[in-house]
């Protein structure tokens, strides 16, 4: 995992739980809130410094942290809740856009270079960038409620992790089961923003689709989270793979 992952991680955490509390802190009391983000740009700094002088180390996570936490004061300070809140949304999505952008070229030079891009690669890729676009244009483009989109949203963030646990045991699904249920839910959520008096019918069994495909996909690959002696097996591989030190 690159640093940007990381960064961007961060970011999501922070920024999300950051934007939880302004709904929650009562508005009389708003100067609070105020306080703490102050808090936030000015603590890491204090340990930025310290590495500096005792190490000659720069502590980036620190500078990160105040760095990105010190516009979100400065909105906050200035009065606009609306503003900070916008601020923080678009710089989460533009972070994640980015560093989704770099795994994808740093994960394809790595497939080139071992010729290993295959067309089960190519369904999760075409996926990956269809599927979250038809999901937002359903929800905001039209009448369909936001429940259908929300279970797809959760359940196949869930199925992702499992894919690359089975990936790492070279388990993962082919082509045509994955391409299966990631392509038919796509279809379907086409079909309703073409067909928009239909939109709550079709994201519905789309939620289905996926329900119905992602179960299937963990319990074939349950021994794979489930089974200790394949877990233990797996952390002695990976720990004998590593380059000894020294």
């Amino acid at each position: 995992t690159s640093y940007l992952a990381k960064v961007k991680t961060w970011t999501q955490m922070q920024g999300i739980g950051v934007m939880l509390l302004f709904p929650l802190v009562p508005k009389d009391k708003q100067h609070i809130l105020v306080w703490f983000l102050g808090v936030l740009v000015a603590l890491p700094l204090p340990l930025v410094a310290y590495k500096w002088i005792t190490k000659k180390k720069l502590f980036r996570g620190g500078l990160i942290m105040a760095g990105s936490v010190l516009p979100i004061f400065l909105f906050a300070l200035h009065g606009d809740e609306d503003l900070t809140l916008r601020w923080i949304m678009f710089a989460i999505v533009g972070l994640t856009w980015i560093s989704g952008i770099d795994y994808i070229v740093v994960g394809w030079k790595q497939l080139r270079g071992r010729g290993d891009f295959g067309m089960a690669d190519g369904v999760r890729l075409i996926g990956a960038l269809a599927m979250p676009a038809l999901l937002f244009a359903v929800l905001v483009e039209t009448a369909a409620p936001p429940w259908p989109v929300f279970t797809i949203l959760a359940f196949e963030l869930g199925v992702g992790g499992l894919d690359n646990l089975l990936s790492h045991h070279k388990k993962a699904t082919k082509a045509l089961a994955w391409g299966g249920r990631v392509l038919s839910v796509c279809s379907l959520l086409g079909l309703a923003l073409l067909i928009p008096e239909y939109a709550t019918l079709f994201s519905a069994v789309a939620a289905a689709v996926s329900v119905v495909g992602v179960s299937a996909e963990f319990w074939i690959g349950r021994d794979y989270f489930m089974d200790k002696r394949i877990r233990d097996k797996a952390l002695r591989e990976a720990a004998a793979a590593e380059p000894k030190n020294g």
